[in-house]
């Protein structure tokens, strides 16, 4: 199990760096974490007058992401727990019983759905397909990386086009970090032709 440290730290410096400051709006000196940042960036109009109000789906589901490989990563015991916290995290505020048309809190909902769906299939497929795991996690891995840069680019993208002068986080780095530690690890292991994954070892 000792060769899966690694995997477990990555995935904790990624959860470590979506809790802290992403984006700094230095106007207002104020500080956003990725799940703050998501909510911040759904309020603008122009972010609202899209399909799936996409700058913030790409800043929330990292949290999907994190569960998927939490999954893989962790005994049965801890895996519902992760789950009930994961969807808590993602589930919409009380108000979507009153305005349940607002797309903000309906891509929470789904989300939050997702949260739980996601993760128990990808371990189920992997556990029938262990020979894909280590191209699961690269690919888990490449579209972290998408996501993380494609919400910063939005988020000061939409900051700028109000004047708001912003600096990227600490956070949005070690996040970054991660996924990329995580990849190389990722590939590492299918070099090496490692067709298990940490659960059947833990």
């Amino acid at each position: 199990m000792s060769k899966f440290v690694s995997y477990r730290v990555f995935i904790g410096m990624i959860l470590l760096g979506y809790v802290m400051p992403w984006l700094w709006v230095s106007n207002h000196a104020v500080a956003f974490n990725a799940y703050d940042f998501a909510e911040w960036v759904s309020l603008f109009p122009s972010e609202r007058g899209t399909a799936f109000l996409t700058g913030s789906l790409l800043l929330r589901f990292h949290v999907v992401l994190c569960l998927i490989l939490l999954m893989l990563g962790t005994t049965w015991q801890w895996r519902s727990v992760f789950l009930i916290i994961g969807m808590a995290l993602l589930l919409p505020p009380a108000e979507i019983l009153q305005t349940p048309n607002d797309p903000n809190f309906q891509q929470q909902f789904i989300l939050a759905i997702l949260a739980v769906i996601l993760p128990i299939a990808s371990a189920l497929y992997l556990n029938r397909n262990r020979a894909s795991y280590p191209i699961g996690v690269i690919g888990i891995s490449v579209i972290g990386l998408g996501l993380a840069l494609g919400g910063v680019f939005n988020g000061v993208s939409l900051a700028q086009s109000y004047n708001l002068f912003t600096t990227i986080g600490a956070g949005f780095l070690i996040v970054i970090t991660g996924y990329m530690l995580l990849l190389g690890w990722a590939w590492k292991q299918k070099q090496n032709g490692v067709v298990t994954y940490p659960i059947l070892l833990a």
